[in-house]
């Protein structure tokens, strides 16, 4: 069984500082291969496809004479093409109107879903009633909410119903400060995973063993079309040439013909941490999406697709990566929310729940692509799949970052 290489990862915010937009200015001895990608891609006046080889040639030169360069640029060598939420940080110009066309286009058919006022005051009763100390009727009305949410046979709202039962047991004991990222993710984000992904059976979670190749080793997972070439950089990449900090925290898989599909990275940074890596967690996680891509496009997946979470601190932001027929890798970002600060917080918990179950029918989404695939064809393989033609070698990871964080050429 080959295992899939996955990162997976947890974010977090540190206080005055906005660490998800990185500023960061790196340095890279690699640039990629030459080849520039082919066709047209018109949204609106402009053709994504002409900007993106216009930029990216620009970034190879620039790669190459040693200049420093921006983190949304370096995504470029590896065909990674960053589809931000503020026309600002946009990589391919700070056009509003050719911004909001883009994500337009790239953003998925299944939309958020929203609460029916029943459930929504139902959840109010029980927030009252936990506020007034009042804990038979905490457990009255939580079990009322439950009845009825089930009775809707509404995910959404049973999930709800379920995190807030996991939340108001972890609030007994809660933390403000202090412990180490475990601690955190247990009491922040843990209640969300296990109730909306991890109580799902088909699917499962774990540590990632992935690692982004070392500069010197200019070697991409799905550089050849050949099943020994993919395991020789699979071990190229996990020798002791590779850089240990890439690891993320863990990624929910979908296990499927002695397979494992990653379907969603997760990367957490505890509140208040400083990391020394040259690459920021919102870099790694998009490389680390590319990788899980790549993997299912191998395997005979049509239209491969990663869903990935950033939590910086309290603050949350979601993504969804795929693998275009132009060859690029989207990586698009969904929306910010917030997990819960302390008790104070718990009003926010519907809003989060939505977030959260969002991400969960998307990841829903690319699992039936994946199953639905390998019921027609489980043994095709590589021939069976147009999208692995499309994979692209991902570059190897910074050598260094300035000591600078803004740099007016430079940026974005």
């Amino acid at each position: 069984m080959h295992e899939m290489p996955g990162k997976n990862t947890v974010y977090l915010q540190i206080e005055g500082i906005d660490s998800k937009k990185s500023n960061n200015l790196i340095s890279c001895l690699n640039h990629g291969i030459k080849e520039e990608e082919e066709g047209v891609w018109r949204v609106g006046e402009d053709d994504v496809v002409s900007l993106f080889n216009l930029e990216r040639n620009i970034v190879v030169q620039d790669a190459k004479a040693g200049k420093y360069i921006s983190e949304s640029r370096y995504l470029l060598l590896s065909f990674v093409l960053e589809v931000p939420l503020d026309a600002e940080q946009f990589v391919l110009g700070s056009k509003k109107c050719f911004l909001k066309k883009m994500r337009a286009n790239l953003i998925p058919s299944i939309r958020k879903a929203r609460f029916r006022q029943e459930i929504l005051l139902m959840f109010l009763s029980v927030k009252r009633a936990w506020e007034l100390e009042d804990k038979e009727d905490v457990d009255f009305l939580l079990y009322e909410m439950k009845r009825a949410s089930k009775e809707s046979k509404k995910n959404e709202e049973q999930m709800l119903s379920h995190v807030l039962g996991a939340t108001l047991s972890k609030l007994k004991n809660w933390k403000k400060e202090g412990g180490n990222e475990q601690d955190f993710v247990d009491q922040h984000l843990y209640p969300f995973l296990d109730c909306i992904f991890l109580q799902d059976k088909k699917y499962g979670y774990t540590q990632s063993n992935g690692l982004i190749p070392h500069a010197n080793k200019e070697t991409s997972f799905f550089s050849s079309s050949s099943r020994k070439k993919k395991e020789e950089a699979e071990a190229a990449a996990n020798s002791d040439e590779s850089i240990s900090s890439a690891k993320s925290n863990f990624f929910v898989f979908y296990p499927l013909d002695n397979e494992k599909f990653g379907l969603l990275c997760v990367e957490v940074k505890k509140p208040g941490y400083t990391g020394t890596q040259s690459l920021s967690d919102r870099s790694n996680l998009a490389l680390e999406m590319k990788r899980s891509i790549d993997t299912q496009a191998f395997y005979g997946v049509h239209f491969p697709r990663c869903l990935g979470l950033l939590v910086d601190g309290l603050s949350a932001t979601s993504f969804v990566a795929e693998l275009t027929s132009h060859g690029l890798y989207t990586f698009l970002e969904l929306e910010e929310f917030s997990l819960l600060r302390g008790k104070a917080d718990l009003g926010i918990l519907p809003d989060t729940v939505l977030s959260f179950c969002w991400l969960k029918s998307l990841v829903d989404e690319a699992a039936n692509m994946i199953k639905k695939k390998r019921k027609t064809a489980p043994d095709a393989g590589i021939s069976a799949s147009n999208s692995y033609k499309l994979v692209k070698p991902t570059v190897a990871f910074p050598t260094k970052k300035s000591n600078s964080s803004r740099c007016s050429s430079c940026l974005i």
